[in-house]
């Protein structure tokens, strides 16, 4: 029982972390961009090719991270930007981003196949042992990241200059124009 407990937490956080994304970009830019679980794929399927390569983990995560950053901006740039300055066509971002994730599922199809396969181990030891039940150490690592992003986002919203800013923007971004902050 506890075994399908904290493997259900650690599930739970990485889809509390997607979800945190998609919540946090529609709260500040009111468009939701269907690309951000393919961006989060390609994340994974470039970090673990990285880590395949015999660069240690913790560095193939931070270039999965990167390249999934730098596809975010070419999602942007490509498929949002040049929508939203079109006034008269309301919601074609829905369509443009549901055409990037089609194309980044596709591309990753193309080059790592269509089957799943696990991401290298990040930490030293396979499994940890929790009240007679054994979970792996990346299950853990998932619910402690997630745990932690959830926690220094909160603080930085609610505590930080950048934080309060950025609420008042979501919120109301005419008059949190009005009032002097950069929208």
């Amino acid at each position: 029982m506890l075994q399908v407990l904290l493997s259900g937490l650690a599930s739970g956080a990485i889809y509390g972390l997607v979800a945190m994304g998609f919540a946090i970009v529609f709260y500040v830019t009111r468009v939701i961009n269907f690309a951000q679980g393919q961006l989060l794929m390609a994340a994974v399927m470039v970090g673990g090719a990285t880590a395949t390569l015999g660069v240690p983990a913790g560095i193939a995560v931070v270039v999965g991270v990167l390249a999934a950053a730098a596809l975010g901006v070419v999602t942007y740039l490509v498929a949002v930007r040049p929508v939203l300055a079109i006034r008269r066509i309301g919601f074609a971002w829905l369509v443009s981003t549901l055409g990037v994730a089609l194309l980044l599922q596709s591309f990753a199809a193309l080059i790592w196949g269509p089957t799943s396969r696990p991401f290298p181990s990040l930490l030293r030891h396979d499994s940890v042992s929790i009240a007679s039940t054994k979970i792996s150490a990346q299950e853990l690592l998932a619910i402690g990241v997630g745990l932690l992003a959830v926690g220094v986002f909160e603080i930085v919203r609610r505590r930080t200059l950048l934080g309060k800013a950025g609420m008042a923007v979501a919120e109301d971004p005419e008059m949190a124009s009005a009032v002097g902050i950069n929208t």
